[in-house]
């Protein structure tokens, strides 16, 4: 059994095993209060074994609007909470590539400002920046929280 948790404008729900749930709801509120307090938001984090898929998280639009606001976001269980909390945060910029409307779905084909990135990838374009911001945008989260690593 997952928790459910609302601010004004974020709704969210995390489900799953073997994850640390205060973490994750800590990080998904500052998300939401940094960049998007005016926006209505629905993200659901799902923890579950993905080492199949050989990844540790995935993000997935929950309908083919043009303006997505509803979201799913897999994360691998039982990682260490540094691991977790960065790939968490990369998740969470590919939510931000989607509201900002970076990110969209044109005649099935996914494209990041322009450019089509449907053959995936770690080197794709919107992968590039997910990968490139993720440790600024974690440390950006624990200046404000007052974490540290050994905290997490």
């Amino acid at each position: 059994m997952g928790s459910n948790f609302s601010l004004i404008m974020l709704y969210f729900e995390t489900t799953g095993y073997g994850y640390p749930k205060y973490l994750c709801e800590d990080i998904l509120t500052w998300f939401s209060t940094t960049f998007y307090p005016r926006h209505t938001i629905d993200i659901t984090v799902h923890h579950r074994g993905l080492k199949r898929e050989g990844v540790y998280g995935w993000c997935d639009i929950m309908s083919n609007e043009r303006n997505p606001r509803n979201f799913l976001i897999e994360i691998q269980s039982n990682l260490d909470k540094r691991l977790y909390a960065t790939t968490l945060m990369h998740e969470l910029i590919h939510v931000k590539q989607w509201v900002d409307g970076n990110l969209k779905l044109k005649k099935g084909s996914l494209v990041y400002k322009g450019i089509d990135c449907s053959s995936g990838g770690v080197d794709a374009p919107h992968e590039v920046e997910a990968h490139g911001n993720e440790e600024k945008y974690l440390l950006h989260y624990m200046c404000d929280s007052g974490r540290v690593w050994t905290g997490l």
